[in-house]
């Protein structure tokens, strides 16, 4: 046991390559253990609290002048046989006490006055339509998450109800947990025994961090004027109106893949595979080809998707919205890249109208809020400084073999604090509805729990109607390749004696079905034979593992990589063996062995794909850009087994040459 304190315990530690000032205050509390129906019911009055407490937190990032980068307090297990409520914050730049406060403020302020009946009614929805979905999937839990599951119902010496009786107990207790119950829990939450304060801060900020004494008087202090929280509840619908309905044109089914093929009168193409595959889940992506290449401002361009969604749509906020969507499983992101913009997402199919609305106003009714708007600029710039200032060893490295891979381009090199400034809100927001201005130019994809027939009329209703152009763009290549030939590159930083090392290699290559396969197989089979002779005979390495990737867009490339953690004094020797195992691969090819091993395991793995409808959906999304039949799919068995040592070894000679970077992560006493 840790022995009891009455008086706050302080540590207050930096580190050269810790970029930002967090500081935790940790109360330590007694281990709830679910034992009985009782303390099952504790537990859920905690999770309607830690929801409540973090979404007032979360509304505070919603303003022109953030308090904090990340706020937070909830309760949680801690170690050994107790638990912790945790409040805290990932401080900006000097502003410690600021955002301390603000946390602390907070958690005053659910003292005093408590929280809302409305707050706890939205908690509630939220919770126990989780229990709801995690009801309906009972049937398709993996034997993994029963197993762990059994185990910790046995060393946790807890009692485990099983989702049924679980569900049963929520539905019954949930109605009954009382506003008066949840508001009581601060008596035993904020306390100020058991309690210790830890500060985690760069070395360069240690002369400017506050005192032991500062510490405990910011968490002591009482705050000041403090008004009760006012609840904006929504209860305005998503869509005021809307324009008239499309029709569906056309009607192709796939039988082969269970699949079927629409066109609206608006022009967007539709692919819809029901399955079975989960109970509670639909999944949708909807893509055009544009992106952010078509604008020469790309600092404005590539910030404008993260911009414009902070804002909310229609006459929601982003507050709002959360408000609004409280006890519905419905997720809809739009997204703009180099080469497409769209939307993508998932719902149940009891929330699918409330999806279908908010993909039509995603896309039509972006919000503009100019508050929130300054507060995400004046986090990311802040963030960003932090950053550069105590710069992360395994960020540098990942941004220089960026810049590599990418031959320099301006497109590829690292942000930078000054680009925030350079951002155009106006334009940005042109950039978006420019984007999503043309309905024609979209393909959509849904998998999952769904009948055809019962989307049929949501998709001419709110897809339909969105507004066209009917013009088609395509994607542009800005011919942004990786630098050629043997490319070496150290980077030195860090402290820690340890280092990383990565092998890329790239170049053109036909996209084919044959050529995928293989070059997955060089993949798998170097894994193999990586923590083989690597790990496994030179215990050399924290990791080791091999990547690949082949692609068609915006040309048919390739790239494949290795990459191992080792000590420092260990990397040209393991450089060294590890590229005479690529080389033996080449002049000799993979062993029978590891070849069958591949396709068995290949073999085993695309049963479970064809099962999931996150690979039914990467797949139908691929083959439409790629301009291919989504029936290919259907090869891929055949195709497995078509693999052999000859065709392996014949692929690993042209994709195993002469384009390669070396990359090496070593500590600063090393240069």
């Amino acid at each position: 046991p840790i022995p009891a304190n009455s008086d706050t315990k302080v540590a207050i530690v930096t580190d050269k390559e810790q970029p930002y000032t967090i500081v935790q205050i940790l109360t330590r509390l007694p281990e709830l253990k679910e034992k009985t129906f009782a303390d099952t019911r504790e537990k859920i009055k905690r999770s309607l609290f830690n929801q409540m407490i973090g979404s007032r937190l979360r509304e505070l990032t919603q303003r022109a002048d953030p308090p904090f980068q990340n706020g937070f307090s909830s309760t949680s297990s801690f170690v050994g046989t107790y638990d912790a409520y945790v409040s805290g914050v990932v401080a900006k730049t000097g502003g410690i006490e600021k955002g301390l406060k603000a946390v602390l403020d907070e958690n005053a302020r659910v003292a005093k006055f408590g929280f809302t009946a409305t707050e706890l009614e939205r908690a509630k929805q939220n919770f126990g339509s989780d229990v709801e979905r995690r009801l309906k999937e009972k049937d398709k839990t993996s034997s993994q998450t029963l197993a762990m599951e059994y185990m910790y119902d046995f060393v946790g010496d807890e009692t485990s109800m099983g989702i049924d009786s679980y569900a049963t107990f929520v539905k019954a207790e949930l109605p009954g947990i009382t506003l008066e119950e949840v508001n009581a829990l601060p008596k035993t939450l904020l306390t100020k025994e058991n309690r210790a304060v830890i500060v985690m801060a760069p070395e360069k900020e240690k002369a400017t961090l506050p005192t032991q004494a500062q510490l405990l008087a910011w968490i002591d202090h009482t705050p000041e004027n403090l008004t009760p929280y006012v609840d904006e509840v929504v209860s305005k619908s998503l869509l005021t109106s809307l324009p008239k309905a499309g029709k569906i044109t056309a009607e192709k089914p796939l039988p082969e893949i269970n699949a079927t093929e629409l066109t609206l009168s608006n022009g967007i193409k539709v692919a819809l595979k029901p399955t079975d595959f989960k109970n509670d889940e639909i999944l949708f992506t909807g893509y055009s080809f544009g992106g952010t290449a078509l604008y020469d401002d790309f600092n404005t361009a590539r910030f404008t998707n993260n911009l414009v969604s902070q804002g909310g749509v229609a006459d929601f906020s982003s507050t709002q919205l959360r408000k609004y969507l409280t006890g519905k499983a419905v997720n809809v992101s739009t997204f703009i890249n180099e080469t497409a913009e769209g939307l993508s997402g998932s719902f149940a199919p009891k929330d699918a109208e409330t999806a279908f609305q908010l993909m039509h106003a995603r896309l039509t009714l972006p919000r503009k809020d100019e508050a929130v708007i300054q507060g995400f600029l004046t986090n990311l710039k802040d963030e960003l400084e932090q950053n550069q200032a105590t710069p992360n060893p395994q960020n540098v490295f990942r941004d220089t073999l960026t810049a590599v891979m990418g031959g320099y381009h301006p497109r590829r090199m690292p942000v930078k604090p000054s680009d925030v400034d350079k951002i155009n809100v106006q334009k940005a927001y042109q950039i978006y509805r420019e984007r999503f201005a043309n309905a024609s130019d979209f393909t959509y994809f849904f998998v999952g729990n769904f009948k055809v027939e019962e989307l049929k009329p949501l998709l001419e209703k709110y897809l339909g109607s969105l507004p066209s152009q009917n013009k088609k763009e395509t994607y542009t290549d800005l011919h942004i390749r990786p630098l050629e030939g043997q490319v070496s590159k150290s980077v030195f930083r860090g402290i820690e004696q340890k280092a990383s090392a990565q092998f890329i290699y790239s170049g053109a290559l036909p996209y084919t079905p044959e050529n995928a396969i293989n070059l997955t197989a060089i993949k798998e089979i170097l894994n193999i034979k990586l923590v083989e002779e690597i790990r496994e005979k030179e215990s050399g390495v924290y990791f080791i593992g091999a990547s690949a990737s082949a692609f068609k867009l915006p040309e048919p490339r390739y790239t494949l990589a290795i990459s191992y953690g080792t000590s420092p004094g260990r990397v040209e020797e393991l450089a060294t063996k590890t590229l005479d195992l690529l080389e033996h691969l080449k002049t000799t090819g993979p062993s029978q062995t590891d070849v069958d091993k591949f396709k068995m395991e290949s073999k085993r793995q695309l049963e479970l794909q064809l099962k999931d409808n996150q690979y039914w959906m990467n797949h139908l999304v691929t083959s439409h850009q790629y301009g291919q039949s989504p029936q290919e799919i259907l090869q891929q068995m055949k195709r497995i087994d078509q693999v052999s040592k000859e065709s392996v070894q014949s692929l690993a000679k042209k994709v195993l040459g002469s384009n390669c970077v070396k990359a090496f992560l070593l500590p600063e006493s090393k240069q």
